[in-house]
């Protein structure tokens, strides 16, 4: 009864390989986009708390505005 499940043999034809259309391709990169996004925000919670973040995170005119 349940040999067909764990049977050797394939019980499906082969699928055809299906080319990526170009939404897709922009679904795929922009969810790859948000992962490394997520993740840069989340090393930078991580750095602050260990000190003063680094010189990268900060905003321009709030380093000019400290200078002065």
């Amino acid at each position: 009864m349940y040999a067909r499940f764990f049977s050797s043999t394939p019980t499906h034809p082969p699928q055809k390989e299906v080319r990526m259309s170009v939404s897709a391709w922009i679904r795929q990169f922009h969810r790859w986009l948000a992962i490394i996004f997520t993740l840069i925000v989340i090393a930078n919670f991580a750095v602050r708390v260990f000190g003063e973040p680094p010189a990268w995170i900060a905003l321009p005119y709030v380093a000019k505005f400290r200078r002065a």
